[in-house]
Order: C-alpha cells, then sequence, then structure tokens
C-alpha cells in the first residue's frame, strides 16, 4: 500500500495544472438590459438547475445568465445585538415620523448600471406615483432594484452598505469597525465658540483674571473671574485661603474705594 501511495503522488506531481490557482473563470456572457430586467422578474435560484426544474422550456444559457446577475446582491445578516438596537432605534421613531422613517430603511441600486460597474447609491433616485423609480443615470425604469437594509448588510458587486444607527441613512461600508458606534457624516466639526469671562461681581469682560480659591463648603477648588475694580490688591490676596475670606477682601476694597 505504501508502494501504491508514493507512486500516486509522483504521477500527481508530474501533472501539470489546465488552471492556474486562484483564477476566476472569465464571464463571457454578455449581459443586456433585458437580460437585467428578467432577472429582476424571476424568483432567486441557487443553482441553474433550480431554475430548469421551473421552466423547462427555457434554454440553460438563459438562467446562466440571470444566475449571474442575481449573484450581484448578497445579504448578510447582522450580529442580533445590532439587530436588537437598530429595531429599538426605528420603533422609537416611528411614532413622530413614520412615512419618511420607512422610506430610510430601503436602499435603491440600479442594476442596468451595475452590469457597467457602476455601484453607486443614488441619493435622487426619482420615484413615482405608483411606486416603480427611475433611474437619473441610465433612465431606466424596470432595472431599479429596491432592497431593505434593516439588521443585514448589502452586498453588490463586493461592495457593501449597511444602515446607520444614527443618521438613519444608508452608508458604504468602510470596514473601520467603527460604524455602529460613530457617524462620520452626522459628526459635524463644531468649531467651539470662544470662552467670555466676565466678572463674578459685574458684567466687564476687559482686565479679566481669574482666582484658584478654595471652597471650604464644597470641598473643591473653584476659578473666580474678577475685574481690575473687584479684584483685591496683592498683598491682601496672599492671605485669602477660601471664598469666605475673599468676599470679605472684595467688601473692604469697594469700601475704601467709595470713603
Amino acid at each position: 500500500m505504501q508502494i501504491a501511495i508514493d507512486k500516486c503522488n509522483r504521477v500527481c506531481k508530474g501533472k501539470s495544472r489546465n488552471n492556474k490557482r486562484g483564477e476566476r473563470r472569465a464571464e463571457t456572457s454578455i449581459i443586456d438590459i433585458d437580460t437585467v430586467k428578467d432577472a429582476i422578474r424571476r424568483p432567486v435560484i441557487a443553482h441553474v438547475m433550480y431554475g430548469m426544474m421551473l421552466c423547462p422550456g427555457t434554454p440553460i444559457a438563459v438562467f446562466q445568465r440571470v444566475r449571474l446577475v442575481q449573484s450581484w446582491v448578497k445579504l448578510h445578516d447582522l450580529p442580533c445585538n445590532i439587530r436588537e438596537e437598530q429595531f429599538r432605534m426605528v420603533r422609537n421613531t416611528l411614532h413622530t415620523n413614520t412615512l419618511n422613517t420607512l422610506n430610510t430603511l430601503n436602499m435603491y441600486v440600479c442594476m442596468a448600471c451595475v452590469s457597467e460597474n457602476r455601484v453607486v447609491l443614488d441619493s435622487k433616485m426619482r420615484v413615482m406615483a405608483d411606486g416603480s423609480m427611475a433611474c437619473t443615470n441610465c433612465k431606466q425604469l424596470d432595472t431599479v432594484l429596491r432592497i431593505n437594509t434593516l439588521g443585514r448588510i448589502v452586498e453588490v458587486k463586493k461592495t457593501n452598505f449597511y444602515y446607520c444607527l444614527f443618521c438613519m441613512r444608508v452608508h458604504l461600508w468602510a470596514a473601520t469597525g467603527c460604524e455602529f458606534h460613530t457617524c462620520s457624516l452626522s459628526t459635524k466639526a463644531l468649531v467651539a465658540p470662544p470662552v467670555v469671562r466676565n466678572c463674578h461681581y459685574c458684567a466687564r469682560t476687559n482686565s479679566i483674571e481669574t482666582v484658584s480659591i478654595l471652597d471650604d463648603e464644597m470641598g473643591v477648588m473653584q476659578e473666580i473671574s474678577l475685574c481690575a475694580r473687584h479684584m483685591p490688591h496683592e498683598q491682601r490676596l496672599k492671605y485669602v485661603d477660601n471664598l469666605h475670606q475673599l468676599r470679605q477682601a472684595v467688601k473692604d476694597k469697594l469700601n475704601r474705594v467709595q470713603v
């Protein structure tokens, strides 16, 4: 038996591969608009033979092209905790804005554009009164596919999309690991307004100095802003230890100024 195994190994090593490892079969089928429309109308088939069983008189080449178009779109379920978070967020907004919330759950993809390797979300998709959609790029009416994105990741020709928890829109999946923690589109660069300090006793904003003083009642250090009029003299400020002594120092200075 060992001799037979060694002989088989030597024979197999000497054979050359007809196809290179990892080389994908070229898609020689020509996908036209009619094929795309036919693939959208037909139910999704897992294999060509299933289509032959449903329609025995249809040529197998038709189902091969239909299966190729249908394989461009794949759905992947999200983990249970992320799905529950999406469901909870949608339930909370349905009571206040039902129609718009339901519209945000769907993404619209033109399969005619996908056949030409143009996989983008059309933000200006036209929706007719009867519910039909028209692509703004190729102007086709029957090639637009509506996909519900709630609780799943939608893959269209190796390009993934998901439903954002924060801005309630469909985003491109960038695989950063932070898609369900933050949203780059909803987080705007907020410019912090300049901090305008005014005196603790009056509304003056000029010549303001901050004194760090102990609040003995709360046991914390407080930052007190004072103007030149209410700031105690330097020789008196050295002996001020808490807020009570600071108030007394300010009061004594004002009384002396008035006198």
